[in-house]
């Protein structure tokens, strides 16, 4: 009996050691994470200011962000305004290959897409991650309606999308339900 208390001692203090650096260094993060995060926010706030400037096709922004009617994909929405001519700007959610996405997208006041661009994803490099790049979204702007398949798309335009159809799929999916969100709100 003897033998297996000082086993159990011997075997405890690595445990217990490993049980408080592991709370210390829980703490540390956790002291680090909240005195970076304001900085982060206010980052990433910025660059989805510049997103919007670049997407909104020579609209203002008027009015602050709101999420008043929304519901998935759409998560919140500016007023935008040219003249009398009213429209908006559309924060959507979305699933690709890599999981969910953010983008955001520009509509007239007919749901009519005029731009968009994407915010946050975790889509494969060199094929879904092609979101990002700036001849990848006027893809869906091009005409009347927004394509559901590579296959709506001109000849020469299908072959930059091919081996991404899970990213496409989705983009086109979170574009078309903005604009149908955008007819059914009117202005």
């Amino acid at each position: 009996m003897n033998q297996a208390v000082k086993n159990n001692k011997r075997n405890f203090n690595p445990i217990a050691v490993l049980m408080i650096l592991c709370c210390f260094l829980a703490v540390v993060l956790a002291l680090v994470d909240s005195a970076t995060r304001p900085a982060i926010d206010a980052r990433k706030r910025q660059e989805e200011l510049e997103a919007y400037q670049e997407i909104s096709q020579g609209y203002d922004i008027v009015g602050a962000l709101s999420t008043d009617g929304v519901a998935e994909p759409v998560l919140s929405y500016y007023n935008i305004r040219r003249g009398d001519a009213k429209g908006y700007i559309v924060n959507l959610t979305g699933s690709g290959y890599g999981g969910a996405f953010k983008m955001a997208a520009c509509y007239d006041s007919s749901g009519k897409l005029l731009a968009a661009r994407m915010l946050e994803n975790s889509e494969t490099p060199g094929l879904g991650k092609n979101s990002e790049e700036s001849w990848y979204m006027p893809l869906f702007a091009k005409g009347s309606s927004i394509p559901a398949s590579k296959n709506d798309l001109p000849e020469e335009d299908r072959a930059l999308v091919t081996g991404a159809s899970v990213t496409f799929a989705g983009v086109s999916h979170a574009l078309s339900a903005g604009s149908e969100w955008v007819r059914r709100r009117g202005i």
